[in-house]
């Protein structure tokens, strides 16, 4: 019969089936750890608000967090990249001594380089804070180059913590990983209640590096308990081509990890308080990247390197499309719907003590920018650089991000004078759009089983689908807007959430299944039909 499905079209689609998922239940104990994360964030935010506000100590704190944060960015950024594949393909192939070899070796070099690198900004904090703000008051500038002497000495720990990481993604462990999101933000509310009376601003910089060598436990312990057996030989061929995939990283890092910096630069001129407004709703994605965003990614990359090494391109590919659709059916509703409850959320979370009414009405409006820049364009671009990452192509995604990057100058130099800072807010998701769509269609181009594909047309549908949440949710809050902030809040998302996965169950049941394993809710299902199933056992049986 010419209409029935060939043999092994018959073998490919429960294996395919199986493999999403793998990848969507390796997702959910990332997001399950990142939803108890989640609540211990907002915890600490609210108490960060609280105390200071959106003024001089934000300001001076967050152009002082730019400097490490680049610093990491440039240094670290290939580092999972090269050694997850590297590692898998050694524990496949030579064995599991041979893969912690790899390990050992980057563990101690990672260790000793970004601890010369922290010495050295502690010594010159104040010459590095007046070269990247130089529009910062006397006293700004004084009070950030002071709390720099104590964020650089994160920097050698985040190393530390995104090597191990990356390990611990690679040996399929992903739950307490995510899990260290949530400890980081207890120790950060203890160290702000503890320190704040006696250091004042300072307290912000402490509390920081206490957090980030809790969450770097984590994950480090564990990989130090397993230890390794040897160390790889420095001269060994293997290293030194680890070493040169990292290249194009540190060179076009320097400027495609520049934005931050140029952001700093631009904003130090900036009224007190606009450069907080973009810090405050910065941490709106945080939280879902740390929800959902690095659950897909952590779990998307392994996935993708062992569907490479298996089956090549074909492999590859498959798990590629479904990152991106499983990607976009999460990141397009979650910009949606917290744009349209964008006020009670901000208000609930930071409208606290020095945190004004005013603060969270500048806050909301540059909301809906910052998450089209900071969820969906990351989430949907992570995918597609891991695709270059897992051909070993190391070169492509930085060079097209360092091209990119000089287009988010020239936006931000022009749209700051115009806009302030809603225009430093909508410069990111502008290049980064341009980013994306260059990524694509260069991966079209190189991969023949991705021509022809069906992505762009599920990725509209779920732009649509999106909006037709956002505005549901957006009447529901303003039905609402006399009611305590919550009741909007809960009552907006919920409708916004119901509509959405109802209409893509419908659209896209592969997708929709898979956004109900990521989120539990596929979970809840299940236990209460079991439970429902044992009721009526229990009621016929007596």
């Amino acid at each position: 019969m010419g209409n029935e499905p060939s043999e092994e079209v018959q073998v490919e689609q429960p294996r395919a089936s199986t493999s999403n998922r793998a990848v969507s239940r390796s997702a959910f104990r990332v997001v399950l750890g990142g939803l108890i994360s989640l609540a211990a964030g907002l915890a600490s935010q609210a108490v960060v608000a609280a105390l200071f506000g959106a003024g001089v100590y934000m300001d001076a704190y967050l152009t002082a967090l730019v400097v490490p944060t680049y610093i990491q960015a440039v240094l670290l950024a290939g580092l999972p990249f090269v050694v997850i594949p590297a590692f898998v393909q050694a524990e496949e192939g030579e064995g599991d001594g041979d893969a912690w070899s790899i390990v050992g070796t980057f563990f101690w070099l990672v260790g000793i380089v970004l601890t010369v690198v922290a010495v050295l900004g502690w010594l010159f904090a104040p010459q590095i804070i007046s070269l990247t703000a130089p529009g910062l008051s006397p006293e700004k500038a004084e009070l950030s180059a002071r709390m720099l002497s104590i964020l650089m000495f994160a920097v050698p720990i985040t190393g530390l913590r995104t090597l191990t990481r990356g390990v611990q993604s690679a040996r399929n462990r992903f739950f307490w990983p995510a899990m260290a999101g949530a400890l980081s933000s207890v120790v950060t509310l203890t160290a702000l209640l503890l320190l704040f009376e006696t250091l004042g601003p300072l307290a912000l910089a402490w509390s920081f590096l206490a957090s980030e060598v809790a969450r770097a436990s984590m994950t480090v312990v564990p990989v130090v308990r397993h230890g390794w057996a040897r160390l790889m030989p420095l001269n060994d061929s293997r290293f030194r081509e680890m070493l040169r995939l990292m290249i194009p990283f540190l060179l076009l890092g320097l400027v495609t990890r520049s934005m931050t910096l140029f952001e700093r630069f631009f904003a130090s001129g900036l009224p007190d308080g606009d450069l907080s407004y973009l810090g405050y709703a910065g941490r709106l994605p945080q939280m879902i990247m740390v929800v959902v965003g690095s659950g897909i990614t952590t779990a998307i990359f392994p996935a993708m390197a062992r569907a490479y090494v298996r089956d090549g391109d074909v492999g590859m590919v498959d798990r590629l499309e479904y990152g991106l659709r499983l990607s976009s059916a999460v990141a397009l509703p979650a910009l949606a719907v917290i744009s349209a409850v964008a006020v009670p959320l901000i208000t609930l979370v930071f409208q606290h003590g020095a945190f004004t009414e005013v603060d969270t009405l500048s806050v909301s409006r540059i909301v809906p920018a910052v998450m089209f820049g900071a969820v969906v364009c990351p989430m949907v671009g992570n995918v597609l650089t891991r695709a270059f990452y897992v051909t070993k192509d190391t070169r492509t995604a930085p060079i097209v991000s360092a091209a990119t990057s000089f287009m988010y100058i020239v936006l931000a130099w022009v749209l700051v004078g115009s806009m302030g800072y809603v225009g430093l807010a909508l410069a990111v998701p502008l290049y980064r759009s341009v980013a994306i769509a260059i990524l694509f269609l260069l991966l079209v181009s190189r991969l023949e089983p991705l021509r022809g594909t069906s992505v762009p047309k599920y990725v509209l549908g779920y732009a649509a689908l999106s909006f037709a949440a956002f505005l549901a949710a957006r009447a529901i809050v303003g039905l609402l807007s006399g009611f305590p902030a919550l009741v909007p809040l809960v009552a907006g998302a919920a409708v916004a959430a119901l509509l959405y996965i109802a209409v893509l169950y419908w659209m896209d049941r592969v997708i929709a299944e898979s956004v109900l394993e990521l989120t539990g809710v596929q979970r809840v299902f299940q236990a209460a039909k079991l439970g429902y199933r044992h009721l009526a056992q229990w009621s016929h049986g007596s």
